[in-house]
């Protein structure tokens, strides 16, 4: 028996079908965490299980002066039309040039063929990349960061899904 989900995608395996629905952004979750370094002119590759979503174009952008998010277009058009609707009802809680604050920082980059692209210097500079870099799949987006500053910020917060999971049951 075929079960369609509501992206419309069947998948079948093992005599059954098993149907699949898609987050608002359109792909299964990024995952994964990849330690590499950076080439000289800032170009990077991106590793093969972060792929699936890209196409042959990516936006990077920096949060903050932490790390690099690199989103598909479709991505960064709802993140962007989700600051614009905020702006608009929560009473300025995020201001209304938000979005297009985030544009200015923002780059289109192509992808060729390996995926690889270069990381324009302003960014690298934003974010403190140098040499070594994290690469790590963050659900509708993947996070590029100077491996100093991920060894400082994030790893040691890497084993806290383990309070969870020493109280589940199961499913």
């Amino acid at each position: 028996m075929e079960v369609q989900g509501s992206s419309g995608k069947t998948e079948e395996g093992a005599g059954t079908s098993v149907a699949t629905s898609f987050t608002t952004y359109g792909f299964d979750p990024l995952m994964g965490l990849f330690r590499t370094n950076i080439e000289p002119n800032g170009r990077i590759v991106l590793p093969s299980a972060l792929r699936y979503p890209y196409g042959d174009t990516v936006v990077v952008m920096p949060w903050g002066s932490q790390f690099l998010m690199v989103q598909t277009p479709h991505v960064n058009h709802l993140v962007v039309e989700d600051m614009k609707g905020k702006a608009k009802n929560q009473g300025g809680v995020v201001p209304p040039r938000r979005g297009k604050r985030s544009q200015h920082k923002s780059s289109r980059l192509s992808l060729d063929k390996q995926f690889r692209f270069v990381i324009p210097p302003n960014l690298r500079e934003m974010a403190g990349i140098n040499e070594q870099i994290v690469i790590c799949g963050a659900g509708e987006s993947v996070e590029i960061w100077a491996a100093e500053r991920y060894e400082t910020d994030e790893a040691p917060f890497l084993n806290d899904d383990s309070l969870y999971f020493d109280t589940f049951d199961g499913l």
